[in-house]
């Protein structure tokens, strides 16, 4: 009856979701109460969230306000601009050169246009700012409107016409922060993300820009990551000419990110750019002792409670997910089957030790084989019935059809689902789908033991050859797992020749360094 329905909906309903979910909120509530200290990892987290965290600044009673000087130059776009780094007391730079198409670690790089932070000034130090544009034109349109505060705008390298872009893919010396680069346009490999967006100090949304030499402080956030340029402080070795190391960064509110506009050469003014610079210089001198307030905090302040914390950290993981970009170890979910990608996590500073996720190849592709051959085997009794051809009885084809489509309903569910998501994959997205396949396998091992028992012609023949059948496929997969076993634990570390030799597959990335371990 229905209430009996109910009932038996409640439970699974308690034992699928309920349980789950207690052991999220159990898992989270550790989490807050164990990591109570402020971090660099500030900035991923509301306000309210750092009020909670021992070690958070106390706010000052309003922000920094950015003066305004009556001799102030106000930017514009077509402007010719240098940025240095308030920490490092660098330009950002760039040069016709390269980055490594390799890393000495066996990491990847975009193999772009470098971009540095340069210890000296140079002409390699200008940028025109402009408007968004196509990424195939470098031209400056003919725009010279103000510039305003969290204006959307790129950057082209005067001396190479190169816009200046980040992407998902790893700084060459702290592979956590996001390379920053020169677009250059080799294919579709790497999708362009050229957007930055310009926020000033102390500076209100939507005011224009005025620039007083040595004063003017800014972040660079890239638009589409929503990270802030940085200097790393590290410097790059000699195919980087030992200049420091420009990535971006997710803690936005580092000192590291912070920029000062060095230089400025404007476009050429009309009357008509001259009369609007001294109207909105006027207007920006009359509104100059509003300061806006960073944020305000109140003695009753009512606290932020778990309940809070938990739901704000589940919309900025899911938030952080959709925004991900291209990835050069990404997979497509059509790789997945037949392990046509592999994702390297490690490398040995020194040998050819590392972790990378590999799977053992020869398991993976009879697995996914016998998927297939699930379904022709069923087609085949399925006609044979309907010409009423019974090779099973009831009993037993009904057993081995209701596992094997239990089997593949599970690995379908766990797989066909990342066809329709727009976001980089990786072959780890594959692991919940693995184990369906295995035991699909498994079941269709069993099903020809069946058969090799029943058959009525030379009985003990075919057995024995399907028990050889097994023992080889079971040797196959043992040996591949021996083979490959170095690269899921990282011991022993195998020499670059050995290496090229297992890349069975030519979009396998396995990592290896030039040089003979």
């Amino acid at each position: 009856d229905l209430i009996q329905l109910f009932t038996h909906m409640a439970y699974r309903g308690i034992y699928l979701l309920g349980i789950p979910l207690l052991m999220s909120f159990a898992l989270f509530y550790v989490h807050f109460a164990i990591l109570t200290k402020a971090g660099p990892g500030n900035a991923f987290v509301s306000i309210p969230f750092q009020d909670t965290l021992e070690g958070t600044p106390p706010p000052s009673s309003s922000s920094p306000t950015m003066n305004i000087t009556s001799n102030a130059t106000l930017l514009r776009y077509n402007s010719l601009v240098t940025f240095r780094n308030q920490d490092h007391n660098c330009w950002i730079h760039s040069h016709k050169d390269l980055y490594p198409l390799k890393y000495p670690d066996g990491r990847g790089s975009s193999y772009q246009q470098q971009v540095t932070c340069y210890e000296f000034e140079d002409r390699n130090n200008y940028w025109a700012v402009r408007k968004p544009g196509s990424p195939d034109d470098v031209t400056l349109p003919n725009d010279t409107s103000p510039i305003r505060n969290k204006d959307v705008v790129e950057f082209v390298h005067v001396s190479t016409e190169k816009l200046l872009n980040s992407h998902d893919v790893a700084a060459p010396l702290n592979p956590a922060n996001q390379e920053v680069a020169g677009y250059v346009n080799y294919s579709s490999k790497f999708i362009p993300y050229l957007k930055w967006k310009i926020v000033v100090q102390g500076l209100s949304d939507d005011s224009p820009i005025f620039w007083t030499p040595g004063k003017l402080k800014l972040k660079l956030i890239h638009d589409h990551s929503g990270q802030a340029m940085s200097c790393s402080g590290n410097r790059l070795p000699e195919w980087g000419f030992e200049q420091y190391e420009v990535v971006t960064d997710k803690a936005v509110d580092v000192s590291s990110t912070l920029w000062v506009l060095d230089q400025i050469k404007p476009p050429n003014s009309t009357q008509e750019m001259l009369a609007e610079e001294e109207e909105l210089r006027n207007a920006s001198l009359t509104s100059q002792n509003k300061r806006q307030s960073r944020r305000e905090r109140s003695n009753n302040t009512t606290p932020y409670s778990f309940w809070e914390k938990y739901f704000e950290m589940q919309g900025r993981m899911l938030a952080a997910h959709g925004n991900l970009g291209d990835h050069q170890f990404g997979a497509t979910p059509i790789q997945w089957p037949l392990l046509g990608k592999t994702l390297p996590y490690w490398l040995h500073n020194k040998t050819n030790a590392q972790l990378t996720l590999i799977g053992n190849p020869i398991l993976w592709w009879i697995s996914s084989v016998s998927i297939v051959l699930f379904f022709f085997t069923l087609i085949f009794y399925i006609l044979r019935r309907r010409r009423k051809i019974i090779d099973l009885p009831d009993g037993i084809f009904q057993q081995w059809l209701t596992s094997g489509l239990v089997l593949i309903i599970g690995w379908a569910a766990h797989y066909l689902p990342y066809f329709i998501l727009y976001r980089v994959l990786f072959l780890h997205h594959y692991l919940p789908a693995l184990p369906f396949k295995f035991m699909v396998l498994a079941a269709m091992c069993e099903h020809g033991f069946l058969w090799a028992n029943r058959s009525k012609l030379y009985p003990k023949l075919v057995k024995l050859v399907y028990q050889l059948f097994i023992a080889v496929i079971c040797l196959l997969v043992t040996l591949s797992f021996i083979l490959y076993a170095p690269f899921t634990f990282g011991y022993p570390a195998l020499s670059t020749p050995r290496i090229k030799s297992l890349a069975w597959i030519s979009t396998w990335d396995l990592l290896m360094r030039e040089t003979k371990q």
